[in-house]
C-alpha cells in the first residue's frame, strides 16, 4: 500500500471529498504471476503454446464504508470501517497448431477465464445511485473460449479460410455472506437476504441487498455465442478479391431469486413510502446476425481502390417461456403458472458499402493521399428482443405503505388507521403487512401506485412493423475521411486527417395516447451562482403533461425518429500523428480534436414526451421492465425534465493528446515513457425546481412532483482534464545459465496528478463534490524469466 501515493490536496478537501485517507483511493495489494511456455510436440508438424495468469488486487475505494447495521431502514456508514474490495482473476489458455498437409494448417484454441470481485457494483460506480457495500455482490464470472480455424493456400492465387468459435459465459451476483466486513457487536455486515431490499429515494442509496436494483437478491446471467466464418481470397496482382460470410448466434438467460418473499422497499429520509412486490421469472432472448461480403483491392499504377459491399441480416427473438409455482425463481405472489409464446421482435436487412482510395501523390512512395466513404451498421444487442419479451413486463407492483402506525406513515396530513382490511399488523417493524394481489387496500398497503397486475406477463408495448421488419432502418453511421501521410525523411512520417461521422436511423418510443396538445410550456429562472455559466440567472423553458393526459392508459410504440419529426447527430475532427523510428529511439503519438453536434428539435416539436421524461413514473413503472426499468428510473433521477432550448447541442471542441517513446541508454538500459491528456467528464447541474416556483410559472401544480432538470447547456462545461506521465526502466540480465531475466520498474502518474473523474451533479451546497479521483502515483516492479 505504501507504493501508491496519496494525491488528495487541500483543494480537493475544500471541495468536500470524503472517504478513505483524506478521500484518497488506497491500495492494499496488487500482484500478478503469468508463466507461459510453448514449442514443438512433433517436429515441423504439431506445436503447442500454453499460459496461465493469476492477478490479485485489493484496495479501499474512496468514500465507501461498511454499514453500521445492515438490518436498519437507513444506511449509516461506519467511518472507522472502510470497505475493502478484492478482485481475483485467473486465466489459462492452450493453443495447438497442426500442419495437417503441405497446404492445410489447423489451429485449435481454448481459454478459461474466471473473475471474482467482492464486493462488486458498490459505491458510486452506478452514479447517481449509491450502493452500500452489503447491497453489492460477491460477483463471479466465468468465460470459456473454444476456437477452431483452418487456412489453406490452395494455389499461389487462391486462399481459403474458415473458423468456428463457441463462447459460453456466466456471471452470478451472489449475496455477500456475513463474513464480509468487520464483525462485532452482533451486527450483520453481509447482505440481509431475509429482509426486503431498500432504496432510499432522497439520496438514491441502496442497502441491505441487491433487491433495490435487480429485484432479486441473487442474479444469474448466462450467455452463449457461436460464430462461424468462411472466406476465399483471389489475388491476380492488380486485384485482391475476397468473398466471405460470417454468422453469429447468441443466446442469453437471466434468472433471479429473492429470499425476502419477493418484496423490496422504498423509503424517504428513512420513512416508509412504498412496498415493491416482484414477479421476475427467468428470461431468455436470442439473436442471429449474418453478414455476406465481397471486396476488392484494385491497383492502377499509383492509384489503389478499396471497394466492398456487405449484406447484413439481423434477427432478434425470444422463445417460449414457462414458469411454474414452487420453482425458486417463481414469485410467491403469483399462484399460477406463467406462459409466454415466443416471437420475433425485429428482423432487419441492410447493405453496407465501403469505398476507399489511396493515391501515391509523387510516385516515390513517400506521400499518400487517402479518401474514404463507408457505412457501418450498429452492433445490435440482444436487448432488442428483451425490449418486447413479455416475461420481463409487469414484473413489479408498487403500493403506498404505512409501517404499522400513523406516526410511521410518511403522507403529510394523512389520518389513516394503522391497519385495515382485517389484517393484523405489527407497528413499526419495517415489514409490509398485507396482500398485494387483493384489489383493495389491506393491512399496511394503502393504495397501488400503478396499474400492474402482478404475474400478468403480457405485451405492454410494441414495435412499429415497418421499422421492426424493414430494409435499411438499423442504426448506422456514415464515415467520411481524408488524410495525407508523408514520410518527412527516412523512418519519420507525419499523418494529418479529417474525419466526419454522420449517425442515422435513430429510434424512440412514442406514446400514441398523447400529443403536443397534452403538454404546457412554462419558464423557470436558474438560480444565481458563480459555479454556473455567467453566474446563472438565465431562463429555461420546460413542459409539463396535463393531469388529464397523464391518467390515460399508455400506448407505447417504438419506431424510427424519421417518422416523428427527425433527429440528427454528427461528429467531426482532425487527427495529427507522428511516427519516428531512429537509431535507439522510438517515438509515436499525436493530437486529436473534434466536436459533436446533435439536433432533435423536429422530434421534440412532435413528441414533447421526449423532454418530459420522469422515468420514475413514466413509462418505466407502468411498463415494469425489471432491472432494465429500474435502471431507467435511476437514470431519470438525474433530471426528469429537459429544457426545450437544449434540443440542439454543439459540444465544445475536445482534444486528446497521446505521446509515447523509448530510448536505449548505455549498458542496455531501456527507458520508455507515455504521456496522455484526456478531457474531463461532461458536467451537469441537476436543479430541483421548488414546487411553488414551478406552480406559479405554470398556473397550476405540476404533474411531475418536484421537477428536476439539467441547467447546464449540454456539452459546454467539462471537469478536470486528466494529464498523466508514466515511466518505465527495464534491463535484461543474462546470468549465462540458459536464460535471462528482464527486470522492469514502472512509475505511473509520475507527478501525482489528481484529476476528479466523477462529481456530484445535484445542484446545491454539495454540487461538484468529488466522488471519484485519478489514482495517485503508483510504483510497480516486475520480472520476466526467458528460457
Amino acid at each position: 500500500s505504501s507504493w501508491l501515493a496519496n494525491n488528495v490536496d487541500q483543494d480537493l478537501i475544500d471541495r468536500g471529498i470524503t472517504g478513505g485517507k483524506d478521500g484518497a483511493f488506497r491500495a492494499d495489494q496488487t500482484w500478478q504471476v503469468a508463466p507461459q511456455v510453448g514449442g514443438p510436440l512433433v517436429r515441423d508438424n504439431l506445436w503447442f503454446y500454453g499460459s496461465y495468469t493469476y492477478r490479485r488486487a485489493s484496495f479501499f475505494p474512496s468514500g465507501l464504508f461498511n454499514n453500521t447495521d445492515t438490518s436498519a431502514l437507513a444506511y449509516v456508514p461506519n467511518l472507522d470501517d472502510p470497505t475493502r474490495e478484492v478482485s481475483n482473476n485467473y486465466e489459462y489458455t492452450l493453443r495447438l497448431t497442426w500442419q495437417a498437409t503441405e497446404r492445410d494448417k489447423i489451429q485449435a484454441f481454448y481459454a478459461n477465464s474466471n473473475v471474482k470481485q467482492t464486493p462488486a457494483l458498490t459505491g458510486s460506480q452506478l452514479y447517481p445511485l449509491y450502493i452500500a457495500p452489503e447491497a453489492g455482490s460477491d460477483g463471479t464470472s466465468a468465460f470459456n473460449t473454444y476456437q477452431l480455424t483452418w487456412v489453406r493456400p490452395h494455389t499461389d492465387r487462391i486462399l481459403f479460410e474458415a473458423g468456428y468459435s463457441r463462447l459460453p459465459a456466466h456471471s452470478v451476483l451472489y449475496p455477500l455472506n456475513d463474513e464480509f466486513g468487520s464483525p462485532g457487536n452482533g451486527a450483520h455486515f453481509g447482505a440481509r437476504t431475509d429482509l426486503p431490499g431498500l432504496l432510499e429515494i432522497s439520496n438514491l442509496t441502496m442497502s441491505r441487498n441487491m433487491g433495490g436494483l435487480f429485484q432479486g437478491n441473487t442474479v444469474w446471467f448466462s450467455t452463449r455465442n457461436q460464430t462461424a466464418r468462411a472466406s476465399m481470397s483471389y489475388v491476380t496482382g492488380s486485384h485482391n478479391l475476397k468473398f466471405g460470410i460470417r454468422t453469429t448466434l447468441k443466446w442469453q438467460n437471466e434468472a433471479y431469486r429473492n429470499g425476502a418473499n419477493w418484496t423490496n422497499l422504498q423509503t424517504f429520509f428513512g420513512f416508509p413510502v412504498t412496498s415493491v412486490f416482484v414477479s421476475r421469472p427467468p428470461e431468455t432472448n436470442q439473436l442471429t446476425n449474418t453478414g455476406i461480403y465481397a471486396q476488392d483491392q484494385w491497383t492502377i499504377d499509383r492509384l489503389t481502390i478499396n471497394a466492398g459491399l456487405r449484406f447484413d441480416y439481423f434477427r432478434g427473438h425470444y422463445p417460449d417461456h414457462v414458469s411454474t409455482p414452487g420453482a425458486p425463481t417463481h414469485s410467491t405472489w403469483v399462484p399460477h403458472a406463467i406462459m409466454v409464446d415466443g416471437a420475433t421482435a425485429v428482423s432487419w436487412k441492410d447493405l453496407q458499402p465501403r469505398l476507399g482510395v489511396v493515391y501515391d501523390l509523387r510516385g516515390d512512395g513517400r506521400t499518400a493521399l487517402k479518401v474514404s466513404a463507408s457505412r457501418f451498421g450498429a452492433r445490435d444487442a440482444i436487448s432488442l428482443a428483451g425490449e418486447l419479451n413479455p416475461i420481463a413486463n409487469n414484473t413489479t407492483h408498487t403500493w403506498l405503505w404505512g409501517d404499522g402506525a400513523p406516526g410511521h406513515l410518511f403522507i403529510p396530513g394523512a389520518q389513516l388507521p394503522p391497519c385495515f382490511g382485517g389484517v393484523e399488523c405489527i407497528p413499526g417493524d419495517g415489514l409490509p403487512q398485507g396482500d398485494p394481489t387483493l384489489p383493495y387496500a389491506n393491512g399496511e398497503l394503502i393504495a397501488p401506485t400503478d396499474n400492474v397486475v402482478l404475474g400478468a406477463h403480457g405485451l405492454t408495448q410494441r414495435f412499429d412493423p415497418e421499422w421492426a421488419f424493414g430494409w435499411g432502418v438499423k442504426k448506422a453511421n456514415w464515415e467520411f475521411s481524408g488524410s495525407v501521410q508523408h514520410e518527412l525523411f527516412d523512418n519519420v512520417s507525419l499523418d494529418v486527417g479529417y474525419f466526419r461521422r454522420s449517425y442515422i436511423n435513430f429510434d424512440a418510443w412514442d406514446n400514441l395516447a398523447v400529443g403536443p396538445e397534452d403538454f404546457q410550456e412554462y419558464t423557470i429562472t436558474v438560480p444565481r451562482d458563480d459555479r454556473l455559466p455567467g453566474g446563472g440567472g438565465y431562463p429555461l423553458t420546460v413542459v409539463d403533461m396535463t393531469p388529464e393526459a397523464f391518467l390515460r392508459a399508455q400506448d407505447n410504440i417504438q419506431t424510427g425518429t424519421d417518422n416523428l419529426g427527425g433527429e440528427s447527430e454528427m461528429w467531426h475532427g482532425v487527427d495529427i500523428s507522428v511516427n519516428a523510428r531512429l537509431e535507439g529511439v522510438l517515438l509515436q503519438g499525436g493530437v486529436a480534436t473534434g466536436r459533436r453536434i446533435s439536433d432533435y428539435c423536429g422530434y421534440q416539436a412532435q413528441q414533447p414526451e421526449v423532454i418530459w421524461q420522469d422515468f420514475s413514473v413514466y413509462p418505466a413503472s407502468r411498463v415494469g421492465r425489471g432491472a432494465t426499468g429500474q435502471l431507467a428510473g435511476i437514470a431519470g433521477s438525474r433530471g426528469n425534465l429537459i429544457a426545450t432550448g437544449f434540443c440542439r447541442a454543439e459540444d465544445n471542441w475536445l482534444t486528446n493528446l497521446s505521446l509515447s517513446g523509448s530510448y536505449t541508454f548505455p549498458y542496455d538500459i531501456d527507458v520508455s515513457a507515455a504521456l496522455f491528456s484526456r478531457p474531463g467528464p461532461r458536467r451537469e447541474a441537476i436543479y430541483a425546481v421548488p414546487p411553488a416556483e414551478a406552480a406559479a410559472a405554470l398556473g397550476r401544480a405540476t404533474t411531475v412532483q418536484g421537477p428536476r432538470l439539467n441547467i447546464l447547456p449540454p456539452g459546454t462545461v467539462f471537469g478536470d482534464t486528466l494529464n498523466q506521465l508514466d515511466l518505465r526502466f527495464a534491463k535484461v540480465l543474462d546470468f549465462g545459465v540458459g536464460g535471462n531475466v528482464r527486470a522492469s520498474f514502472d512509475i505511473y502518474n509520475l507527478f501525482n496528478a489528481n484529476a476528479v473523474s466523477r462529481e456530484v451533479a445535484a445542484f446545491g451546497a454539495d454540487y461538484l463534490r468529488p466522488i471519484g479521483l485519478q489514482p495517485g502515483r503508483l510504483a510497480k516492479i516486475s520480472f520476466q524469466f526467458n528460457f
